[in-house]
């Protein structure tokens, strides 16, 4: 069914106060925990504030060298307020809390008495400032020792909130506060936290940690020249790397500030779209989240009907940690805004124990029901947010009583009878929930009749729905393989920008930052079997069977397995440190147990190994790049599955064969593959290893002959199309099946199918051009299949560098060094400078050096998260200077984009410091 039309109308904005400090992209800092804005009765009661004043009046000021803005302030001599604590993954952010408050000069000099919790802190004393009334934003500090206190084993344990008393001898106006975890005072030292006004104590003989604190009180005064002078000199002359990095980091803040400031007022056009978009993406990519939400709030008042914009407005809102109700329906409007005519379907089953069953469950209570449906919304919003717009959840929730049907209790589960999830293909996924505390899920070869399948308590909150459902789609992407470089769920705490706010932020950004609309047309977990419309014309042969090598030992052994490219150096070395660890610890024991060799050891996993890569006929390449090189048996099937044991009745337990057959389409087109199979199998289209077979149905599947058990999708040429299948057999029944389909499951018209090869040219695989510049814009919605991945002989042959090598298992390029470029030696954890190491905790980017034709150029390798912004922000045209993909490893977790650039001058130490602060 299409979709609900745009919702129309201009989007409702927040009324956010002026910002003035940035947060660390990747270092915990200046993180926000919200703000209070005077009469805003939503604000605080979230904060619990209260005043000894009801009375709200307002007054218009201006910041330095701005124009006026008006803030809602009361006349207190006493306020409380309880901050809740910024999360991100693990949950309270750890460090000081800095509590910012919005000042009017004009008032006189006021000391405040500070208390936080039960315990009395230095007063703040603000002195009088000389100049003309206008607003100002001043820090104190509380100290990480009062916000994360340690416990009698000196672990200290970050508090999920705290409550902030303020007083004053004489009523004083208040205009609002706003509210950041930080590690600053973890370097400068606590001795230093409290008021920051470097006018009202004396600091001592430190003077670059004056510049530094001097610097922040410069900002917050709107002086980002003097505070850049500050910043400056921390960064030149400390000793202290951390330190040094924050103030370079608020060096740029104070650039974009500059800049921002001078933007004329916001208004309905695409110029002014662009410029605050632009600047949005800037913020985002330094971690200036505050900042970041006032530009791309900016940016959809100027644009209210741009996608992208609206989702990183809430993404922006999610990191500002509004609460989800203020921005998941945000990302659900980014969903309907990219107005995909082509979006995915996808059928959840939700099926609820309301009753007591079996003393297995409890009964389902209304606020149950209530915070099942609200969370489950929560999903859906984001999701097809996420999806850019491509990956629609159409949920059906069925009510049980305890005498409806019979659940089935499996151990780690409860569930409806498997009827329930009616006929193959009904639906793609299902959350099974009742009263019932465990979690879990599995794939669709492990649920009912190609069903998804979760287990999960009502009120486990959005998060873990998201994180249950996630492991569901993960399965289906891994399965299918149509999510190249897709981590799955339990890998997704290391996507989007760090620090993530919590799980589901992490499984969000996983869909949005490393998923195109393309895969996600591709992704389908099952639909309605097309009974009859499965190939079942084909040659087979290639019989050939399992064998293991006999009389090697030691290192041989392991060489063997490399040099047949069964593992890599990397695996066996991994695989024989692990044991050696546990043949260490076994031999401390007082009576050591047996243990295998070594040896053993690898013998015994590789036995138990698929085959499908391990196993092959002499001329396997042939017979993929030469339609007709195989010479098979033609056969033609009376049923859907494949039986080969028909065909090959003496094929050892262990063993693979091949089939082969040519499909005429009449157009090029895109299609849907279903296959199954029994055990595991491979797919070439025209010479391309389109299906690698790295996964095959297991539990529920095991020696079962089903039809249409993974779906891929192939792009077939016009006229005849060259299709091969290899297959294993792991012992038992063996087979396959492929039946193409239209995306929408519907039969391809005009195919044609035939065993013997056909006269006249047959389609072959072409590979996206290395070398050719490729455009972000028409590339980016499907990039992984229409810009090349690039191998390290590709990369060495495009830059002409005489050494170009790839890591096996993280993205570190060992490359020569040419003049002026940063190269360091090896891999180093601890390492966050630009060079030649994209070191995946800290960094967005690596660079690598080359000359070529007399000119100096750059590869610059960016990580999915940061594509929008260097694209757009760094210099020249890099958008349009896209030359391919890479990955690390065998079995790649993470692809980077390749882009060919120059980076005028030596390599900055921040990357962020390659980005041009860009309003159009």
């Amino acid at each position: 069914m299409r979709r609900n039309g745009i919702m129309t109308g201009i989007l409702i904005l927040l009324v956010l106060p002026l910002s003035v400090l940035g947060q660390a992209s990747r270092d915990c800092n200046w993180i926000p925990s919200g703000k209070i804005e005077m009469g805003n009765s939503e604000a605080e009661a979230r904060f619990q504030y209260w005043a000894d004043s009801p009375e709200i009046k307002a007054l218009a000021l201006p910041y330095a060298g701005g124009p006026k803005v008006s803030y809602r302030g009361r006349t207190v001599s006493s306020e409380q307020f309880t901050v809740p604590v910024a999360t991100w993954r693990h949950g309270p952010c750890k460090g000081a809390l800095v509590i910012r408050k919005v000042w009017d000069t004009g008032l006189p000099e006021t000391t405040f008495k500070v208390k936080v919790d039960d315990q009395e802190l230095a007063d703040w004393t603000i002195p009088k400032d000389e100049g003309p009334g206008r607003w100002v934003q001043l820090f104190y500090v509380v100290p990480e020792s009062v916000m994360a206190p340690k416990d009698d084993k000196g672990i200290a344990g970050p508090k999920g909130k705290a409550t902030v008393s303020l007083k004053t001898e004489t009523a004083t106006p208040s205009y609002g506060y706003a509210f950041f975890i930080t590690k600053d005072w973890g370097i400068l030292g606590e001795e230093f936290a409290g008021s920051i006004t470097t006018g009202s104590r004396e600091w001592g003989k430190m003077p670059l940690v004056v510049n530094y604190i001097r610097a922040i009180e410069s900002v917050g005064q709107g002086e980002y020249e003097r505070a850049v002078e500050d910043f400056e000199r921390v960064s030149q002359g400390s000793s202290n790397s951390a330190l040094a990095q924050l103030a370079r980091r608020m060096m740029r803040l104070c650039a974009y500030k500059k800049v921002a400031m001078a933007q004329p007022k916001v208004e309905l056009s695409e110029e002014c779209f662009r410029t605050h978009y632009l600047l949005g993406l800037y913020c985002s990519a330094n971690g200036f989240w505050e900042e970041a939400l006032e530009e791309f709030m900016k940016a959809v008042t100027a644009d209210p009907t741009h996608a992208e914009a609206t989702f990183r407005l809430a993404e922006a809102m999610d990191y500002n940690r509004l609460p989800i109700e203020k921005w998941a329906q945000l990302m659900e409007r980014a969903g309907d805004l990219w107005e995909r005519e082509n979006y995915n379907n996808i059928d959840i089953f939700i099926p609820i124990q309301t009753e007591i069953y079996e003393g297995r469950t409890g009964k389902f209570s209304k606020g149950s029901m209530d915070a099942l449906y609200r969370d489950w919304k929560y999903v859906e919003q984001q999701v097809w947010g996420a999806s850019r717009g491509m990956y629609k959840l159409n949920s059906r929730f069925k009510v049980y009583g305890a005498d409806d049907v019979k659940w089935i209790w499996e151990g780690w589960s409860i569930h409806p009878p498997e009827e329930e999830w009616g006929e193959w293909g009904t639906y793609d996924q299902s959350v099974v929930t009742a009263q019932y505390g465990d979690s879990g899920a599995c794939g669709p070869d492990v649920g009912f009749r190609g069903v998804g399948y979760a287990q999960i308590g009502p009120t486990r909150g959005w998060e873990v729905l998201m994180h249950e459902w996630n492991h569901e789609f993960d399965w289906t992407g891994i399965t299918g393989e149509t999510m190249p470089g897709y981590p799955p769920t339990h890998d997704s705490d290391g996507c989007g920008k760090q620090p993530i706010v919590n799980m589901g932020c992490g499984h969000r950004s996983s869909m949005f930052y490393y998923l195109t609309p393309g895969m996600y047309r591709r992704q389908e977990t099952s639909d309605p079997i097309l009974h009859g419309n499965h190939i079942k014309t084909w040659a087979i042969g290639g019989l050939t069977a399992f064998l293991v090598p006999e009389g090697l030992e030691g290192e041989k052994l392991g060489k063997y397995f490399v040099d047949e490219g069964i593992y890599t150096q990397g695996q066996i070395d991994g695989w024989k440190g692990t044991w050696q660890k546990q043949w260490d610890e076994n031999q401390k024991k007082e009576k050591p147990g047996p243990m295998e060799t070594w040896e053993e050891r690898l013998m015994r996993t590789f036995k138990g190994y698929r085959i499908l890569n391990v196993c092959s006929v002499g001329n396997e390449d042939e017979i993929v790049a030469k339609p007709g090189a195989a010479r098979f048996k033609p056969y033609k099937s009376t049923d859907d599955f494949i039986d080969l044991l028909k065909v090959l009745p003496d094929a050892p337990e262990k063993a693979i064969a091949y089939a082969e057959t040519y499909v005429w389409s009449p157009k090029d087109q895109e299609v849907r593959i279903w296959l199954g199979m029994n055990d595991g199998m491979k797919v070439w289209l025209n010479g391309e290893n389109v299906h690698k077979g790295g996964y095959y149905s297991i539990v529920n599947w095991d020696d079962k002959s089903l039809l249409d058990t993974v779906g891929n999708a192939l792009s077939l040429k016009k006229g005849w199309n060259h299709l091969v299948v290899k297959v294993d057999r792991l012992g038992g029944g063996w087979g396959f099946s492929a039946s193409l389909v239209n995306f929408d499951n519907t039969p391809v018209e005009g195919l044609k199918y035939q065993a013997k090869k056909p006269r006249g040219p047959i389609a072959r695989y072409e590979r996206p051009k290395v070398g050719k510049k490729y455009s972000w814009d028409k590339v980016g919605d499907d990039y992984t299949k229409l810009v090349p991945t690039l191998s390290a002989d590709d990369l060495k042959k495009f830059t002409g560098l005489s050494k170009f090598k790839i890591a096996e298992r993280e993205f570190f390029f060992d490359v020569e060094a040419v003049e002026n470029s940063s190269v360091i030696e090896k891999p180093d954890k601890n390492d966050r400078k630009l060079n030649n190491y994209l070191n995946w905790n800290w960094e967005g980017l690596a660079a690598v050096r080359y000359r070529k034709g007399g000119e100096t150029r750059d590869l610059i390798f960016i990580r999915p998260e940061y594509y929008e912004e260097y694209l757009r922000l760094l210099p020249g045209d890099a958008a349009g200077n896209v030359i391919g993909t890479t990955h690390y490893g065998p079995n790649p977790r993470r692809y980077v984009l390749v882009v060919d650039g120059k980076i005028e001058g030596d390599y900055p130490v921040d990357e962020q410091d390659l980005l041009e602060i860009k309003t159009k």
